[in-house]
């Protein structure tokens, strides 16, 4: 059976006032809501080239005190526009099989989480905001729920022939030669971090 995956129309986001490009701080109650009314599942063959609609993608960026954990995209991953790419959201597309909207954002970001990192302990998911870039083909059809976890611990990347993964500060992502292979979304809040704490 094909893969469903949770989308929103854009056109009625854009309406609701939250279609604005860049990091967007917003309650996660109002997204909650938006997507509780407006959430809908298609085919995921067909919603990566559909422009109508954003798929909802939950990107939780884990801290370790100062630092920040990095992965890096292989070849073997599915998703070829992102290949050799570097990021700090862990996430992915959420299915109808993590349930009703009410709880598909906790539910379907912690399958992700369990997928890509092995165990370990950490904080509460805190909601920072929304992440929309309609710079690259990628990102139109996708909408970030930017969540960040703590943790003491060392994190590992489950499926380590897709995907690399360890901590680095932030010095080190803005490096030049570092952040030119940020995925966009990542180099939006790397951003992001560099002006909160300018």
């Amino acid at each position: 059976m094909a893969e469903q995956v949770l989308v929103i129309n854009k056109k009625e986001f854009s309406q609701a006032g939250y279609l604005k490009t860049g990091f967007n701080k917003i309650s996660e109650a109002e997204i909650i809501n938006f997507i509780n009314s407006h959430g809908q599942f298609l085919k995921r063959d067909g919603a990566e080239t559909n422009y109508d609609y954003l798929q909802v993608i939950p990107y939780l960026v884990v801290f370790r005190d100062k630092e920040v954990f990095l992965t890096k995209r292989t070849k073997k991953q599915s998703e070829t526009r992102l290949h050799e790419k570097r990021s700090i959201g862990v996430g992915g597309h959420l299915n109808n099989e993590d349930g009703a909207l009410e709880q598909i954002v906790k539910s379907g970001m912690n399958r992700e989480l369990r997928e890509e990192l092995e165990d370990f302990c950490h904080s509460e998911p805190k909601f920072l905001g929304t992440l929309i870039d309609d710079s690259v083909d990628v990102s139109l059809v996708h909408l970030g729920l930017v969540y960040r976890l703590d943790t003491k611990d060392e994190v590992r990347v489950r499926e380590t022939g897709k995907m690399e993964g360890l901590f680095v500060t932030v010095s080190q992502l803005t490096d030049s030669r570092m952040f030119s292979t940020l995925e966009s979304w990542s180099g939006i809040l790397v951003q992001q971090m560099l002006e909160k704490n300018a």
